[in-house]
């Protein structure tokens, strides 16, 4: 008989189970899959250094944060057309998904980052874009 894969829901975190021909069960668990724990980078901003926290992007952010974003391929060369308020929005949108406290929380609404200078949002994004692209550990 062949092997058949059952997913099974636990925790809402989802854990298989491999059932084989002689009905032995190895159970594989995906929960380091889950696990974003914030980065801490240094920032001076006006002046003044600070300790900001940054988590990577879920894949459902990733795509609400692209949607509505168009790209033209061209012979190998990629093109995109934004809209500079656009841009802006999302990276108020990108904060308010990756910019968090030490324990994890979401540390501003995308409403709130509105009210900071362009500048300081600036900087913020770099640092926060530095811990999206970061490599995954081995």
């Amino acid at each position: 008989m062949a092997s058949v894969l059952f997913a099974v829901a636990h925790a809402t975190r989802p854990t298989f189970t491999k059932r084989r021909e002689t009905h032995k069960e190895i159970t594989m668990s995906y929960d380091h899959l889950f696990t974003n724990r914030p980065v801490s980078k240094e920032l001076t901003i006006g002046g003044i250094t600070s300790t900001y926290y940054f988590r990577k992007l879920t894949a459902g952010e990733q795509i609400a944060l692209n949607k509505g974003q168009k790209t033209t391929l061209r012979s190998g060369e990629s093109t995109m057309e934004v809209d500079i308020a656009d841009m802006h929005a999302r990276n108020c949108q990108l904060l308010s998904y990756v910019w968090v406290d030490e324990s994890g929380k979401q540390a501003m609404p995308a409403s709130k980052l509105r009210e900071i200078p362009a500048e300081y949002i600036a900087a913020i994004v770099a640092a926060a874009n530095e811990v999206i692209s970061e490599p995954v550990p081995q």
